[in-house]
C-alpha cells in the first residue's frame, strides 16, 4: 500500500504543472514607471510589483530590459558559447 500511495502521490505532483499551463495565461505587459533624463526607463511596474530595470550600473536585483518588454538590452544566446564537447 505504502508503495501505491507513494506512486500515487507522485504522479499527482508531476500533472499538477502541466494542468497549470494553459494556452489561454497571458503574461502581465510591464508598464514603465520612471524614466532617467536620457529617456530610458529605469522603473516598470508588472501587476503591483515594482522593480528597477537592469543597467550597467545596477546588475544586482533588477529585471532585464527586454524581459521588461523593452527594445534595448542583452539577449539570450541561442547556444551555449562554451567549448563544445
Amino acid at each position: 500500500m505504502t508503495l501505491s500511495a507513494a506512486g500515487l502521490g507522485l504522479a499527482i505532483g508531476l500533472s499538477v504543472p502541466a494542468a497549470a499551463q494553459t494556452k489561454d495565461y497571458q503574461a502581465k505587459s510591464p508598464e514603465v514607471v520612471e524614466r532617467n533624463a536620457q529617456g530610458k526607463a529605469i522603473k516598470v511596474k508588472v501587476g503591483e510589483t515594482v522593480y528597477d530595470v537592469c543597467m550597467s550600473e545596477k546588475q544586482d536585483h533588477c529585471i532585464n530590459p527586454r524581459a521588461a518588454g523593452l527594445n534595448w538590452g542583452d539577449r539570450p544566446l541561442g547556444y551555449w558559447p562554451g567549448n563544445r564537447s
